[in-house]
């Protein structure tokens, strides 16, 4: 007969077998990017992509999804001879890698709050006499059932698989999408209505393909969203993704971006935070100061707190998390607010209506931008007047 001993050995030994196991299956089962998959831009596409799709399939190539947005479609191409047609054709604009990026990959709260009570949303969703705010947040998805967001959810999408609802298993898109409940709730009480759109781009590697989030941005155009905050970063450039970021602001839809966390580094922004038709936004510390984190740039345009932010979390959770991904809803939900009062305005509207309510850290504008907002200040203002 073994002994305690042995026998606890013996359990040691197999809960450390397991583990090993367990991280062995996780990493070769983790999503390795297709060097094949690429996405190919058109001068001018047909209206369902008949012809392109006989291009593709013609080179033993394999559609994978449209993208009318850019113009272009998704595809799988056998080698580089078909790479070379279809690169070479005349009806092609350009042909481009459809990478990864990466968003957050832990999939547990840095803090958690459970059991603590913390400032909670401000239930806005039913005030009468306003137009609804459509927020849409490319991300990980969202905890449908979580009490502090059930109120706010409009319907959503899992880009990755639309059968399935959005749910998310990583944690980071329901802290957000709660950043901006809360943000929207504190400052702007009776006076807007806002719909939270979860939009999950991302596995649960913390995974998104371009085309992805592309597509992710084209489900918004369609379903009307008026804000997009996207908290996530790349550092390789992607005219694909340009362009659709350029056709929705040109359709008047705020996009409102993280800006990285590569700082202190010299102009580090990131991508899609680094186009012109993107608010940029950086993060303080607890101090006034910008976080060590933080990516520099001249792309910047607000800076705001994203140190120890507390929010919502999967599972029905609260946590307090750190990133320029937690700066970044805070100016969604201020740009929900000023959109919910005077209707749909520009990113430049937005932008000079914030600036009002920004407070100079005497930091290089590569730092802060524009400075930081003062949402006290805002809600001040919005509580005297019927208009902002």
């Amino acid at each position: 007969m073994l002994n305690k001993d042995r026998l606890l050995g013996i359990a040691i030994l197999a809960a450390i077998f397991a583990l090993a196991w367990w991280g062995t299956v996780k990493y070769i089962h983790k999503p390795v990017e297709d060097p094949h998959r690429k996405i190919v831009v058109f001068k001018e596409m047909s209206s369902r992509g008949e012809h392109e799709t006989d291009l593709i399939n013609s080179l033993g190539g394999k559609v994978i999804n449209r993208l009318p947005v850019i113009g272009g479609i998704v595809a799988l191409l056998p080698d580089n001879n078909a790479l070379e047609e279809v690169t070479n054709h005349p009806s092609v604009a350009w042909v481009e890698d459809d990478f990864y990026i990466s968003g957050k990959i832990n999939t547990e709260s840095t803090a958690s709050l459970a059991g603590k009570e913390i400032s909670r949303p401000v239930d806005v969703g039913l005030v009468p006499g306003r137009d609804i705010v459509k927020v849409g947040v490319l991300d990980s998805g969202v905890d449908l059932n979580h009490p502090w967001l059930s109120q706010f959810l409009g319907e959503g999408i899992n880009v990755l698989d639309p059968g399935v609802k959005p749910v998310d298993v990583l944690g980071h898109g329901t802290h957000v999408s709660g950043i901006i409940a809360r943000t929207v709730g504190q400052v702007s009480a009776h006076k807007v209505r806002v719909k939270i759109h979860p939009v999950k781009v991302f596995n649960y590697y913390g995974q998104a393909y371009l085309s992805d989030i592309i597509y992710g941005l084209q489900w918004c155009l369609e379903e009307d969203i008026s804000v997009i905050n996207m908290s996530f970063g790349t550092v390789r450039y992607s005219p694909a993704l340009e362009e659709a970021v350029k056709k929705l602001n040109g359709e008047g839809a705020i996009l409102i971006a993280a800006a990285g966390n590569k700082g202190p580094k010299k102009d580090s922004v990131l991508y899609p935070a680094k186009f012109t038709d993107v608010v940029a936004v950086n993060a303080s510390d607890g101090s006034g100061n910008i976080a060590v984190y933080s990516s520099q740039g001249p792309e910047i345009i607000f800076i705001v707190p994203g140190t120890n932010i507390e929010s919502a979390w999967k599972n029905g959770g609260y946590s307090k998390e750190t990133g320029t991904s937690m700066a970044a809803p805070q100016v969604a939900g201020a740009a929900a607010v000023i959109m919910g009062l005077l209707g749909s305005v520009g990113q430049q509207e937005i932008v000079a209506r914030l600036r009002r309510y920004t407070d100079d850290l005497n930091l290089p504008q590569e730092c802060q931008g524009f400075g930081r907002i003062n949402f006290n200040q805002f809600k001040e203002e919005l509580e005297h007047l019927t208009d902002i």
